[in-house]
């Protein structure tokens, strides 16, 4: 699973919309939409963030998020190290 689609299930399961996670986050809608079209990643400082607006919203602990979201970005960036 790539972090977009594990960002887009979270969303889905926590019953967020695009804008409202942007809000909480810090961030706009269409920063949001291009991480979720896997365009972009989320700058580093605000993976914390992310974890902490997640965990509430799931009512999970935010270190499980902050490192299922690291796992899914290292995961990425590996992987698109494989390509070419």
């Amino acid at each position: 699973m790539t972090l977009a689609n594990y960002l887009a299930d979270s969303l889905y399961v926590a019953k967020l919309s695009q804008a409202e996670f942007a809000k909480k986050v810090g961030v706009t809608a269409s920063c949001v939409s291009l991480w979720l079209s896997g365009k972009r990643v989320p700058k580093i400082i605000l993976l914390e963030k992310i974890s902490i607006v997640l965990a509430k919203a799931k009512r999970n602990k935010p270190q499980k998020e902050l490192a299922i979201l690291v796992s899914h970005l290292l995961h990425d960036l590996k992987e698109s190290r494989n390509v070419g």
